[in-house]
């Protein structure tokens, strides 16, 4: 399959993350994050089948917070009640049908718990001034194995692939971050670039509309 080429918003996202990462409060936030993910994760399923469940749609994830824990609640009624009829025929609990609801019941409740997870990822992306797009990235970023402590773009352009130095791409996330994540003003980073405020703060809202970002300083 022929991947695609990455777009200017996947572009401007690589280098912001870039910069975050690089932030240590950002850094110990996220670390803090993953470390409370980690806590609700089942110990029989890995971090990627728990939390990025093919099912989850993590475009509108609040929505798909609501259909999972519905789902969940209906799949564990009905595995309960086949438990239970497994239990009448066979009470050691060791049949076949007995097993499988069994398994049926952990995976409702791996469902409840990654719906709980996607709240914690969602109330962060909030809490820091992220892309709009910036939930599936934080779940995944949460899954790569080894884990390491960093905010990467979900697996779609290959950007690995494609020049990701770029002065220009750089520099106006750099801008952005110190305008959103540390709420210097206009003048304050138009200074040492020696360019005119106005064209500043154009050119950086024109990032913030794009990514979807909103300045909001964390404590």
């Amino acid at each position: 399959m022929k991947s695609r080429t990455p777009s200017l918003h996947d572009l401007r996202k690589f280098h912001y993350y870039r910069v975050l990462n690089a932030d240590s409060r950002f850094q110990s936030a996220l670390a803090a994050l993953f470390a409370e993910l980690e806590a609700l994760q089942p110990a029989d399923r890995s971090a990627r089948e728990w939390l990025l469940r093919p099912d989850f749609d993590w475009s509108e994830p609040l929505r798909a917070v609501e259909w999972a824990r519905e789902s969940g609640q209906k799949l564990a009624m009905a595995a309960s009640m086949r438990l239970v009829q497994a239990l009448a025929e066979d009470p050691d609990g060791d049949s076949p049908r007995a097993r499988h609801a069994m398994s049926l019941i952990r995976d409702s409740e791996a469902q409840a718990l990654a719906a709980t997870g996607a709240l914690l990822i969602v109330a962060f992306r909030d809490g820091w001034p992220l892309p709009a797009d910036a939930a599936e990235d934080i779940a995944d970023s949460f899954t790569i194995e080894p884990r390491i402590v960093e905010l990467r773009a979900a697996p779609g352009p290959e950007l690995d692939r494609v020049k990701t130095q770029d002065p220009r791409l750089e520099r106006g996330a750099e801008q952005l971050a110190r305008w959103a994540l540390h709420g210097a003003s206009w003048q304050e980073i138009a200074e040492p670039a020696h360019s005119p405020p106005e064209r500043v703060k154009y050119e950086i809202l024109d990032w913030a509309h794009d990514l979807g970002v909103h300045p909001c300083v964390a404590t």
